[in-house]
């Protein structure tokens, strides 16, 4: 099997959980592999944080978006070429992406965000897709939705 996990949110906010998950996953013989949608400016760091956090892993993956909102294509692109089976993040949209492709998408919901915070919103006019969106608290910005990753 080949599971896949982000780090932002994911492994950053578990990596207890994460730890111990991908050592179980490797010692059984399956590939687990890191995919994080980052900004041009923090090119070349995720497989760093990620050692410094003991998460075992095949391969750290970086995808560099021009905007957040391109994380769920161009993660789950790179899902699918990589043949995972399962995919763990913390972004709804992410999640439909890489379950509209065929794979176990597993959610995993952000510190103080819980779930009760999403609702569906129509997004017809943009790229005639469908997704769920956090209803923030306060208004988001694009910088918190930057900061997410």
């Amino acid at each position: 099997m080949r599971i896949g996990l982000d780090y932002w949110n994911v492994i950053s906010d578990h990596p207890w959980y994460f730890r111990r998950l991908a050592a179980m996953e490797l010692d059984a013989g399956n590939e687990v592999h890191v995919i994080s949608a980052i900004g041009a400016n923090r090119k070349g760091t995720v497989e760093a944080d990620v050692q410094h956090l003991g998460v075992p892993f095949t391969k750290v993956h970086e995808v560099v978006f021009r905007h957040p909102r391109e994380s769920p294509v161009l993660k789950t692109a790179l899902a699918v070429q990589l043949g995972l089976e399962v995919f763990y993040d913390d972004r709804e949209d992410v999640c439909a992406t890489m379950t509209s492709a065929g794979i176990l998408a597993l959610r995993v919901t952000r510190p103080g965000r819980p779930a009760s915070m999403l609702r569906p919103v129509d997004f017809s006019t943009d790229d005639n897709e469908s997704e769920l969106r956090r209803v923030p608290a306060r208004p988001a910005t694009e910088a918190d939705e930057a900061e997410d990753h």
